[in-house]
């Protein structure tokens, strides 16, 4: 009987836990375009980009739980777009190294 309790605890954690971790990616990705507008963070940091990266990630896990096309569509392009600024800024930030090492 125990048992049956402590399994029925579990499942009800595993069907709470995703929704959480996809409040919680959203709550990322808020804080960072928050950031942005209020000039503590450029769009052009390894940061912000991260940040949306690690929300993008949450929420679209959530989303493997509650499917929406849509949100999920929304979120592949947030990370999409994210990836593109990671590799931008330390292609940037690699090209600017060798700039000081050949001067």
């Amino acid at each position: 009987m125990e048992d049956n309790i402590i399994m029925e605890n579990i499942n009800e954690l595993l069907q709470w836990l995703p929704d959480f971790i996809g409040c919680l990616g959203a709550i990322v990705v808020l804080v960072a375009y928050v950031m942005l507008q209020s000039g503590r963070i450029k769009s052009e940091q390894l940061a912000y980009s991260f940040l949306n990266v690690l929300g993008a990630v949450m929420i679209l896990y959530s989303l493997t739980y509650a499917w929406n096309l849509a949100a999920v569509g929304m979120e592949l392009a947030w990370l999409g777009i994210s990836v593109f600024g990671i590799l931008k800024c330390l292609f940037s930030q690699r090209a600017k190294v060798h700039k000081i090492k050949i001067s």
